[in-house]
């Protein structure tokens, strides 16, 4: 069944080959030592790279010398 095959896409990216999947990919940012960044003292992990990078450009603005850079996970 056709919505079976796609719920299965849906829920596990992991198990097919997609590309497209959601949550395939997942995106921190870390400063020059290695450092992820911390809202509230938990690590901030993003899904998405568009709000990754909007973060990444606020922080680089707020706090250059710690050179913050984007990982994909």
């Amino acid at each position: 069944m056709p919505i079976l095959d796609a719920l299965r896409r849906l829920f596990v990216p992991n198990a097919s080959e997609d590309p497209r999947a959601p949550y395939l990919a997942h995106y921190s940012i870390v400063d020059r030592a290695g450092a992820t960044h911390q809202e509230g003292g938990v690590p901030v992990i993003f899904f998405e790279d568009a709000p990754a990078i909007a973060k990444l450009s606020l922080l680089q603005r707020g706090e250059p010398a710690r050179e913050w850079r984007l990982r994909r996970t």
